[in-house]
């Protein structure tokens, strides 16, 4: 960049434009950033051994930094899989409901139907709702018994269901009717 002559000095003067380790003229493109800087910004020259533009990274943070308020909990995975099968919606057509946790199946077929129970040992609560225009007899799979025998829920509506709602017996892992 030349710098035209005033007063009492040389004709031409040639300053080079500023650079992190030399001084020197300030470029458009550097103009531009200074002139967009938040008031009162600080920012940070290097986190967690990164410098530059610094986004936060997996492992920056740990719950115990995070404060939880009324509407951001912080849940154990324990918790967050507890939520994840108890909000499990299991639709089905055909012959068998698999449980899993805490879960709510949902029939919805149009002719009579008998459908067996089948779940895992840590099944503790199953709701079974029939939305299908038919019958459905729920019957115990291998190795699971429904005390009082099968189940029949007379046909229901989208909204309106029939519906049953079974506990584990943790003594004995039979399903009561609730």
């Amino acid at each position: 960049m030349t710098v035209t002559a005033i007063l009492n000095t040389p004709a031409s003067l040639d300053l080079p434009i500023a650079t992190p380790s030399a001084d020197g003229l300030m470029s458009a493109a550097d103009k531009y950033k200074v002139d967009n800087i938040a008031t009162g910004a600080a920012g940070v020259a290097s986190f967690n051994s990164r410098t530059g533009a610094v986004t936060s990274a997996p492992g920056d943070y740990n719950a115990s930094q995070i404060t939880e308020t009324s509407s951001a909990k912080i849940l154990t995975s324990a918790e967050r899989a507890r939520i994840l099968r108890a909000n499990t919606v299991t639709r089905f057509t055909g012959s068998q409901i698999i449980g899993l946790a805490e879960m709510f199946a949902d029939y919805a077929g149009t002719s009579s139907a008998t459908a067996t129970l089948t779940t895992d040992m840590t099944a503790t609560v199953i709701t079974i709702a029939n939305r299908g225009s038919s019958v459905l007899t729920i019957t115990a799979g291998s190795g699971q018994i429904i005390n009082g025998g099968n189940i029949t829920l007379p046909a229901g509506t989208a909204s309106s269901p029939s519906s049953v709602c079974l506990t584990r017996d943790p003594s004995n892992g039979s399903w009561w009717k609730r």
